[in-house]
């Protein structure tokens, strides 16, 4: 038996991330064992994502090997299962994000204002925040295939790690400014021409290997993905919602 195969498998996840949840349910429906490591708990663990090149979880490893674990295709692949299941048109999941949106909005709408700084449980992360990283997801994929928001001195469409790390100005977080915040990501979200198809072409591209660095696909259109980047910051983008 190759030394690989014998090697145990290890999810690296976060409470409060549903990706992560789906892919232990996942492995756990099949039988397949693994090793659970809670990012925020382990000393080690953020290190040893970053010696792989990673930032961000889902992550499921075996040995070296690696792939991002939000697509449960590339998690059955990874170990050995055949799956088929049907995937989303692009027309279901636009209108699923605009939902959150509209459903985000009318929640923060009625959290009182002294409770939206408070941590969520088991999450270094704020109600505001929370909230204000829902917006981001639109923002993330508008800045990924709007070719008006092309960054003009990259020359090039971009999105970067920080899209989903950023939290909102203290003049945002009460009731009033990000549900307003959260609409408006609505409405650039409808006004967006043309830039549906192309963001399920981008999303579509892939790497082939399970490495840290890709380079885009040949069906990639011409600036929608930079001569390498961060398979943490892209592939989330596919299954965010």
């Amino acid at each position: 038996m190759n030394a690989a195969i014998a090697l145990p498998f290890r999810v690296y996840w976060q409470p409060g991330c549903t990706s992560c949840l789906r892919t232990k349910e996942f492995l756990a429906a099949h039988g397949v064992p693994f090793e659970s490591i809670n990012v925020l708990q382990s000393p080690t663990a953020m290190a040893e994502l970053q010696a792989m090149g990673l930032r961000s979880v889902p992550v499921l490893a075996q040995g070296r090997r690696f792939t991002q674990a939000q697509d449960i295709d590339d998690v059955a692949r990874f170990v050995g299962i055949d799956t088929h299941r049907k995937r989303l048109s692009s027309q279901a999941l636009l209108a699923r994000l605009d939902s959150l949106l509209a459903l985000s909005a009318s929640i923060v709408a009625v959290i009182p204002e002294a409770r939206l700084g408070d941590q969520i449980p088991q999450r270094p992360r704020s109600y505001a925040d929370i909230a204000y990283h829902v917006g981001m997801i639109t923002q993330g994929f508008l800045d990924a295939a709007d070719e008006r928001r092309c960054d003009p001195a990259m020359q090039r469409l971009s999105l970067t790690y920080e899209h989903f790390e950023r939290k909102p100005a203290v003049a945002m977080q009460n009731a009033t400014a990000l549900p307003q915040w959260l609409q408006q990501c609505r409405v650039q979200l409808a006004d967006c021409p043309k830039w549906r198809l192309r963001a399920m072409t981008l999303l579509r591209c892939k790497p082939t290997t399970a490495c840290d660095r890709c380079t885009p696909c040949s069906s990639a259109p011409r600036g929608m993905w930079p001569s390498t980047c961060d398979n943490s910051i892209l592939l989330p983008l596919r299954y965010c919602i």
